[in-house]
């Protein structure tokens, strides 16, 4: 299975309207991604990550405009991190999330902070997130 991790963007996943970031941008990284890449480079999954509660209505919004613009196009939203600059907390959730993965090709795309980034290369480089 390939998979793409991939962090929800405000500036860009989303358009500002009335001050607060309320539609989904058709020309967004993410919406881009399905449009042009997703079954063209045979992915079979898309996780999107996001950092807390407050991106939670967010990830939801994205994951469910994804999934009804491009139907036969897995997508998920997970793992809500409080502190994504703290590498424990990043460990701990990434780590155990992965190992459901460890036979398949992943994708990561824009990391938000070192923290968030370094579970993911490890995984990548020795499939050993340790």
């Amino acid at each position: 299975m390939k998979i793409l991790f991939s962090w929800i963007a405000y500036n860009n996943n989303f358009i500002k309207e009335d001050g607060r970031f309320a539609v989904n941008n058709l020309n967004g990284p993410h919406y881009q991604f399905h449009k042009y890449f997703y079954q063209n480079r045979g992915y079979d999954n898309h996780t999107l990550l996001y950092a807390g509660a407050k991106q939670e209505g967010y990830a939801e919004r994205l994951a469910i405009k994804l999934r009804g613009d491009f139907p036969t196009h897995q997508v998920e939203e997970l793992l809500a991190l409080q502190g994504i600059i703290h590498l424990e907390e990043v460990k701990t959730k990434v780590d155990g999330y992965l190992l459901k993965f460890e036979k398949d090709m992943m994708d990561y795309a824009c990391p938000s902070s070192q923290a968030c980034s370094r579970p993911w290369w490890r995984k990548a480089w020795g499939g050993n997130t340790q």
